[in-house]
């Protein structure tokens, strides 16, 4: 199972996928640009323990983030929280898709989210 998390301007989303790629446990909460890794960690936890998702369980985590200030803390927190590695999506990640643009970093992670799972 992993942790899918969408970091957006107001609220991130995180929800939990399993193996056959359904999604069981939902959760969102406040993105916040003044929080830093340890309190998103803090955080996180908490509301995992509440759902009895078990961090330590997870093979790793994925984020879709549209807000730079936060990718690092996110990607930090979830580093602290599980064993496995948590996945950065961009238009750098490896996928099978290609970008019919000369400049592709300007395509925001959850609309190569949407694209890859559709």
């Amino acid at each position: 199972m992993i942790l899918a998390i969408d970091c957006g301007n107001t609220h991130t989303v995180f929800g939990t996928i399993t193996e056959e790629g359904e999604i069981q446990k939902i959760f969102r909460m406040e993105s916040s640009r003044r929080k830093t890794s340890y309190e998103y960690a803090a955080d996180i936890a908490q509301i995992c323990q509440l759902l009895e998702i078990d961090l330590q369980g997870l093979e790793g985590s994925i984020l879709s983030s549209v807000v730079p200030e936060l990718t690092t803390s996110y990607q930090k927190a979830m580093e602290l929280l599980c064993k496995g590695k948590c996945v950065v999506v961009n238009s750098n990640s490896p996928m099978n898709m290609s970008f019919a643009m000369a400049d592709p970093s300007g395509v925001a992670p959850d609309l190569i989210i949407s694209a890859v799972g559709s």
